[in-house]
């Protein structure tokens, strides 16, 4: 948060999101998406930081992290990432000149797309067809639907909305007033920051609602950068 230029609120940020129901549920299941969640969320917020402050550093940090969160569920992380820093292309002209200087960097790259690759290479060469498996099985038949064993669910492009209320019980409340409250009142650097939170939650959000495939903690992605937002929406409440 200190690097995202809130710092004073990272402690509210931290105790919202322990306090949440979805975290507490998540955390006491043996599944690997809260490791899914802390990695993709770091590399979000280390990019961000990369921004404010022009820093390669910052940006090869979040390179990595998004590399290693790749090893967890593939390259959907990768995929989300893409569509955030596509949309906060598009929103804020003031990001794009140091974005394209930080997408030719080689080192980034390469923490980026080595840890995927080498893995693939190697279950590639155990068990032939096995990457090709992962890949169009396993991500783009399951985004429509098609994936077999159909160990998923379905549901409408609403799916999310209550679940996602849900998960933040108690601060649902907080966070949807504090943002009724506050949208209007943030000064410029404050604006660009709360946008690039929005987009790392509604860029998961609605990739998830899209797909046919549903299950109630992916949505789980979503929640430390609304435990930010909702930190720094407490004071104008």
């Amino acid at each position: 948060s200190v690097m995202l230029g809130i710092g004073r609120y990272g402690f509210a940020a931290a105790f919202i999101l322990m306090t949440s129901l979805g975290m507490d549920v998540m955390s006491r299941v043996a599944m690997p998406d809260l490791l899914l969640t802390l990695l993709f969320s770091c590399a979000c917020f280390s990019a961000m930081a990369a921004f404010r402050q022009h820093s390669p550093g910052h940006w090869r940090l979040g390179m990595a992290l998004l590399g290693l969160s790749a090893l967890i569920k593939g390259p959907l992380s990768i995929a989300l990432f893409g569509l955030i820093l596509l949309a906060d292309y598009a929103m804020t002209p003031a990001h794009r000149e140091w974005l394209r200087k930080a997408l030719r960097d080689p080192w980034a790259g390469l923490l980026l797309i080595t840890p995927l690759s080498l893995w693939l290479l190697a279950i590639e060469w155990r068990q032939p067809g096995s990457a090709y498996y992962f890949i169009v099985n396993e991500h783009i038949l399951r985004f429509l639907g098609l994936r077999e064993p159909h160990d998923y669910y379905s549901g409408s492009v609403f799916y999310y909305v209550p679940r996602l209320l849900l998960f933040l019980f108690p601060w649902a409340g907080v966070f949807l007033f504090g943002w009724l409250s506050a949208s209007r009142k943030a000064e410029p650097a404050q604006r660009e920051v709360r946008r690039f939170l929005w987009l790392c939650v509604g860029i998961p959000f609605a990739f998830f609602s899209a797909s046919s495939a549903k299950a109630n903690y992916y949505i789980i992605l979503c929640l430390p950068a609304i435990a930010l937002l909702t930190a720094d929406y407490l004071p104008e409440l």
